[in-house]
């Protein structure tokens, strides 16, 4: 049993509601681990890893939530955000990256302090390379 709004919600309801969710989620990506092992010389090399292909839905935020800024070449830049949309029982963390439709995304937070979690939401920006 999950409380909202003072009332106890069923887990078989909460199991329908994430079903119903999972249900629009259109897309597929990869999470994408990366591994830092040292190079012996004080650094280290990263080592990509893909989990499979997961349901995701990814959308752009807009407005002032979906605009950061960042200095590069001497000058800031705009770059903008998304939030992506996975089942509630995915994994997924700040130290990932996300690949979907042909570009990587970094992952700047994840939601994991919900009371009941429907889905999964995850801050994303695009890699710049």
């Amino acid at each position: 049993m999950f409380l909202w709004r003072g009332q106890m919600i069923p887990t078989s309801e909460l199991a329908a509601m994430r079903a119903e969710i999972n249900r629009l989620l259109p897309d597929t990506c990869q999470i994408v681990t990366i591994t830092h092992t040292s190079d012996g010389a004080g650094g280290f090399t990263d080592t990509y890893g893909t989990a499979s292909a997961i349901a995701c839905r990814l959308d752009y935020m807009s407005g002032s939530e979906g605009v950061a800024e960042n200095l590069s070449a001497g000058a800031v830049q705009p770059f903008g955000r998304y939030m992506l949309t996975l089942s509630s029982s995915a994994v997924i963390l700040t130290e990932n990256q996300v690949m979907h439709g042909g570009l990587t995304y970094n992952v700047m937070a994840v939601n994991t302090d919900s009371s009941w979690m429907g889905s999964k939401r995850a801050v994303l920006e695009v890699v710049r390379e």
